[in-house]
């Protein structure tokens, strides 16, 4: 791996950490490296069919997009339960909500309310479009903790890979903008995640995010790193393409740095599509190092 010069729209840039900007698709999206992605994840059908039938969720709407809706799962769980606030992945360009409903019942026996947002997907709207939307959803849950039956004072965000992305941007928004308070969240869970939009922006292979020169700093969470002031669990899974370990090492020292690492996670045998299933998982280490933050971190700061 060499640095090289490109060119794009507004003059020259080099590559990334090493790796030449033609190279930096094949070494972030994990479709290059694991050829049997379709078959992964169309296994997530049948568990989120099954938890979707045995758990309905309750749906509300944040947003007046087509998108904007959350499923709530809370069967049997108390009202004022800690709540994990889950985004799905997908390259910002694929799947959505009920994709990701096959955990709830997992957390929901440990007593923890469990939400699947859905968000508008790339190339339909921006990068910067889609953040802005995960922002509408974490301000309103917050605002709506109550109708929803959970303690907005115990709200964890997280998500995998492009969610993970999403869940970093939030945990790194100072929310008095949005006349809040500075976090409205008790920690946050990223799994599989690159925090830089630097790669996204040079690679051709990104450019569907419509991402500007102007955005690339403003769009990253690791640029917003100074804004995090909760605790955060990483997790990546051992057979990852190499700029998403990168990536994922890169914002968990930024959070040791500032005493906010709870954890940074490597599940052994499990690829970037295979690890998100230990999230239904009880007896696997992730399921129980996310359980044992919410549920400690829940009986009080």
């Amino acid at each position: 791996m060499t640095m090289e010069t490109g060119t794009s729209d507004v003059g020259v840039v080099e590559g990334y950490m090493g790796y030449k900007v033609s190279e930096i698709w094949d070494a972030l999206d994990p479709k290059v490296t694991i050829p049997n992605w379709k078959d992964l994840v169309s296994d997530y059908a049948k568990y989120n069919e099954a938890a979707r039938t045995a758990n309905p969720p309750k749906t509300f709407r944040y947003a007046g997009h087509d998108r904007g809706e959350l499923d709530l799962y809370n069967q049997n769980v108390p009202s004022g339960a800690p709540t994990l606030i889950f985004f799905h992945g997908g390259g910002f360009s694929l799947l959505s909500k009920e994709d990701m409903a096959f955990p709830a019942p997992a957390f929901n026996a440990e007593g923890i309310a469990y939400i699947s947002p859905g968000y508008p997907l790339a190339p339909g709207a921006s990068l910067a479009e889609l953040l802005s939307s995960t922002q509408q959803a974490g301000k309103w849950i917050y605002e709506h903790a109550q109708e929803l039956g959970i303690d907005r004072e115990r709200i964890y965000v997280g998500g995998g890979s492009a969610g993970a992305y999403i869940s970093a941007y939030l945990l790194t928004t100072d929310w008095r903008q949005f006349g809040l308070p500075r976090s409205i969240f008790r920690g946050g869970i990223l799994l599989n995640g690159v925090f830089d939009a630097k790669p996204l922006y040079l690679s051709e292979g990104w450019s569907y995010l419509g991402i500007k020169a102007d955005q690339v700093e403003a769009l990253a969470p690791l640029s917003r790193i100074g804004n995090l002031v909760d605790p955060v669990l990483l997790a990546r899974a051992e057979d990852e393409p190499p700029l998403t370990h990168i990536g994922n090492d890169q914002f968990a020292k930024a959070a040791r740095s500032r005493g906010l690492l709870v954890d940074n996670h490597v599940g052994p045998g499990s690829n970037h599509f295979t690890l998100v299933l230990d999230l239904a998982n009880p007896r696997s280490d992730l399921f129980r190092m996310m359980t044992d933050m919410i549920l400690e971190r829940a009986k009080g700061r």
